[in-house]
């Protein structure tokens, strides 16, 4: 089961331009994803995938993240997934973050987690 992090925001990306709606990858139920990153403090680039719902916004957020380590095909899944935990959220029009964790070797959410989610996002 996933680890739910919830975190509500106004906008997905307020301070970041919008994508062009060619790049946004489109689901059955009218909503949009894409693959992207956000970056730790120190610069790493970390995985991420946000999914919209269909319509204009703004949309509340949704931050989740997979169980186990690091993995950029888990994070991607989680994002693209049409059933839950995912489609819950889409369907209530919130969008979805599906963020990674930073490589490491074994599974812990050290303080350096925290600080990369509250810089990247």
């Amino acid at each position: 089961m996933p680890i739910l992090l919830a975190v509500l925001l106004l906008a997905t990306a307020a301070h970041a331009a919008p994508a062009p709606e060619s790049e946004w990858e489109p689901f059955p139920d009218g909503s949009t994803g894409q693959v992207t990153e956000f970056k730790g403090v120190d610069g790493l680039a970390i995985p991420a995938y946000v999914r919209k719902p269909a319509g204009p916004g703004p949309f509340p957020v949704i931050v989740l993240m997979h169980g186990g380590k690091y993995g950029k095909e888990a994070t991607v899944g989680m994002g693209r997934v049409v059933k839950a935990p995912t489609e819950y959220f889409i369907k209530a029009g919130w969008v979805v973050y599906a963020a990674d964790y930073r490589p490491a070797e074994k599974i812990a959410v050290v303080p350096i987690e925290f600080d990369d989610h509250r810089r990247g996002h």
